[in-house]
């Protein structure tokens, strides 16, 4: 039997990972409503949560059973890596099982101690407390309003004319009392206090009959008592007002929520537990549900980059080594290929490092002989030409002595010619290893540059560096190599005009940082089939060369660490480049 492709798709497994999350967000918003209402009944919202737990439980456990019958299948037919891939998924369960089943034990009998902690250390008796100590506030505020409206000095004070000395005797008696108003036929004739507190509507109040109101205003609780007096025929009607402290509404209510709160979680205490039980036994066994399929789809997507990797390896074993492995960038293992292709990649090159190092070696060796071989006979031939030469002027035969100029002057001019040689041999084969100073490219190739550039010159120089960049290197031994490589790119223009370009860029390459130097001439460039022979020693196009200049630029960029390679097309001119890391 061959289960859909639909079951085993990364998609399918993020949409319920997606929606078990979604669920888990519904559970919590349904367990606040609990705590915070109740009693609680299910209603609509509980019933949809409920009925989409149940479809969700259902949804995994349909494919859960789909990845168990493709299992199966890879078992029957001995598929490799199948047994690694049961104990990853087995790994997973019990990574789950450990930390949810503990987890969700030790949260529910946390949760049972703390609710029964709760009333066991008499917090509701706490709260119920809070709320008579409130009660009995606001009661001693309204007797203490109703002694003050009573006292024979404010009653005395009245008959006088003189709000002010009343005012005055009120704040003396109670400092706490906020505002003292009089009132004559709906409008006032006096007032003394906060402003804010004063009646709204004055020729209202003299319809009221009780002594003591409480008034809203502004966020704060007003206390009111009322006195109708009479003075001169006159009635008047005085108010006083006394504010209540801004913090007696807020915390005589939330005192009075939380007594409501507590009397009804101890009544519904045992469902409220066993309700909390049964919504984490709900959805917790759908996560260990999704563990096992994470355990599936991850163990294919882990054996599935071994089982290429071995592939390639094999290819690589038999001989490939320019093989490189395939990878996709979001695979797991996807650093341990590319740290491998690294791997490749530097046993590669040294291994043509190596190459290069031998020829190099093999032809020091050869020109330290020649050197040697040579040297010993040149000496005697320059003497003994010079003597010929000096012999030859007291010759009296004109053509004789002519022939004899000629002749001595070929001999000398060659065996000077074969001396550079020998001097360029040496220096080929002694080429002393570098000493590591730092070095800034800039103002190296600036200074190299300048000794090159003069108005006369058929060439121009164009510099084009963005930065300094310093790196450890050999100065004079890159003084050498740079100014060869410039020499070559001026004589490759073979007298004609042309710009010679270099450049000096930064460049990053496998988490390394990189200077490279770009060298490009307009010269006659370099016939493909000999491009593969330029840095062999001895190799060169030119009449007077040695062939050894691009073999020493090649030794010195090598003992640095660099690369150096180039580019050209005939009739449009070559480009050199050198590549050197900025740490070594």
């Amino acid at each position: 039997m061959r289960i859909p492709g639909f079951f085993f798709s990364r998609r399918t497994l993020v949409s319920l990972i997606l929606t078990y999350l979604l669920m888990v967000v519904l559970m919590f918003l349904l367990a606040h409503r609990a705590i915070t209402r109740i009693p609680f009944s299910t209603g609509p919202a509980g019933t949809f949560l409920l009925l989409s737990g149940l479809a969700f439980f259902l949804a995994v456990l349909v494919v859960l059973g789909a990845y168990v019958v493709k299992a199966l299948q890879e078992v029957r037919a001995r598929k490799p890596g199948i047994f690694l891939k049961l104990r990853l998924i087995l790994l997973f369960s019990f990574l789950t099982l450990v930390a949810s089943v503990p987890q969700g034990l030790l949260a529910i009998n946390v949760i049972r101690e703390v609710i029964g902690g709760w009333f066991q250390m008499g917090v509701t008796e706490a709260l119920q407390s809070g709320v008579n100590f409130a009660v009995s506030y606001y009661t001693e505020r309204v007797e203490l309003l109703g002694r003050v409206n009573n006292h024979p000095l404010y009653l005395e004070s009245l008959q006088q004319d003189e709000p002010e000395k009343t005012w005055r005797l009120l704040r003396s008696l109670y400092q706490e009392i906020s505002s003292f108003e009089i009132i004559q036929e709906g409008r006032r004739v006096f007032w003394a206090g906060e402003p804010s507190l004063l009646l709204s509507s004055p020729e209202e109040e003299e319809n009221l009959t009780s002594p003591v109101t409480r008034e809203s205003i502004e966020g704060l609780t007003v206390l009111r008592v009322r006195r109708v007096f009479e003075r001169d025929s006159t009635v008047y009607l005085a108010v006083i007002s006394l504010s209540m402290p801004p913090w007696y509404v807020d915390q005589s209510n939330r005192l009075t929520e939380l007594r409501d709160r507590f009397l009804l979680l101890d009544r519904y205490q045992g469902p409220f537990l066993l309700s909390l039980t049964l919504f984490y036994g709900f959805f917790a066994l759908p996560l260990v549900f999704l563990a096992l399929l994470l355990g599936f789809l991850l163990s294919d997507d882990f054996l599935k980059p071994l089982i290429q990797l071995e592939h390639d390896m094999r290819r690589i074993a038999a001989g490939e080594l320019s093989f490189r492995p395939t990878f996709t960038p979001r695979s797991e293992i996807a650093f341990l290929i590319r740290a491998f292709a690294t791997m490749l990649t530097e046993l590669e090159r040294n291994r043509e490092k190596l190459l290069q190092a031998e020829k190099i070696a093999t032809w020091q060796d050869i020109a330290q002989q020649l050197a040697h071989e040579i040297k010993n006979p040149l000496t005697p031939i320059r003497l003994a030409a010079e003597r010929i030469r000096r012999k030859a002027e007291g010759v009296e035969d004109e053509a004789l002595q002519r022939v004899l100029d000629q002749s001595t002057q070929i001999i000398l001019h060659e065996v000077n010619r074969l001396t550079r040689l020998l001097e360029e041999f040496r220096d080929f084969s002694r080429l002393r290893e570098p000493t590591l100073t730092p070095c800034n490219l800039r103002s190296l190739l600036s200074h190299i540059l300048s000794s090159y550039d003069a108005p006369e010159t058929p060439y121009r120089f164009h510099l084009d560096t963005p930065e300094d960049i310093v790196i450890q290197a050999d100065e004079e031994h890159l003084k050498q190599a740079l100014g060869n490589l410039i020499q070559n790119a001026i004589d490759a223009g073979a007298g004609k005009e042309q710009t010679i370009t270099v450049r000096l860029l930064r460049t990053s390459r496998d988490g390394r940082s990189y200077a490279t130097i770009e060298i490009r001439d307009e010269g006659h460039g370099i016939p493909e089939d000999q491009q593969r022979l330029v840095f062999l020693p001895y190799y060169t196009t030119k009449r007077q060369g040695t062939g050894l200049g691009l073999a020493i630029v090649q030794r010195i960029v090598l003992d640095h660490n660099g690369k150096i390679w180039f580019t050209s097309e005939v009739g449009k001119g070559s480009t050199f480049y050198i590549e050197l890391p900025v740490e070594p």
